[in-house]
């Protein structure tokens, strides 16, 4: 049997990735419904969890796809985590304070030795940092508005998986799996699971058909 090119490298990227992000776009129930069904495909197949953003309004949405999986509208928060050493001084107080006009944060530790080397001052990111990013029904990326903008970064240096049927798709992925022919999202995935021989589970199953039945 040939094995499809994308195919493996799919796999590859879905096996090597930490964070994985599932964005589907704010269309409507299809683009969700096939987001959450590639959820479910990548949990069962790789044992590996996912985020899956929605952007639009799911208060229409059956309850039952709804409950399959977690839906968050928009990337996890960044937090900035500052770390001081103070290993040898005697900290008696830590306190901050707001400079509103200058739009600035002041900390203030006591008391510090005037010769404290402020290397021992360091910084880092925490929070969620998607490295494969899948996106659902996203013809382009500026078409999910404030998802995109607001977090532009994440997506130029994460992988990227486009699954598209729509004509207008700018291929702007890594990967491209795009199928004007599918008359759905949900028939897409529905052919493109038994292309790689994954036989959906009954929630991954409920999840397509309620896609179909749109």
């Amino acid at each position: 049997m040939q094995v499809n090119r994308n195919e493996e490298y799919i796999k590859e990227l879905i096996k090597k990735a930490s964070d994985i992000a599932i964005v589907c776009s704010p269309k409507g129930l299809d683009s969700l419904a096939s987001g959450i069904a590639f959820s479910k495909y990548i949990e069962e197949e790789f044992s590996h969890p996912s985020s899956v953003i929605y952007t639009g309004s799911t208060e229409t949405f059956p309850d039952e796809l709804i409950q399959i999986h977690k839906v968050d509208s928009s990337f996890g928060d960044q937090v900035l985590k500052m770390t001081l050493d103070y290993n040898g001084t005697t900290i008696e107080s830590v306190n901050y304070y707001t400079k509103e006009d200058e739009s600035k944060l002041v900390l203030e530790v006591r008391p510090i030795e005037r010769n404290f080397d402020l290397g021992r001052i360091k910084y880092d990111f925490v929070g969620t940092s998607y490295d494969l990013i899948i996106t659902i029904g996203v013809d382009r990326l500026e078409s999910l508005a404030d998802l995109y903008y607001k977090n532009e970064a994440d997506f130029k240096k994460a992988d990227v998986i486009n699954i598209d049927n729509s004509h207008n798709n700018s291929n702007f992925g890594k990967i491209n799996i795009v199928d004007t022919s599918a008359d759905s999202l949900s028939a897409m995935l529905f052919k493109k699971f038994s292309d790689w021989n994954y036989m959906p589970s009954k929630v991954a199953s409920k999840s397509l058909l309620i896609g179909l039945s749109n």
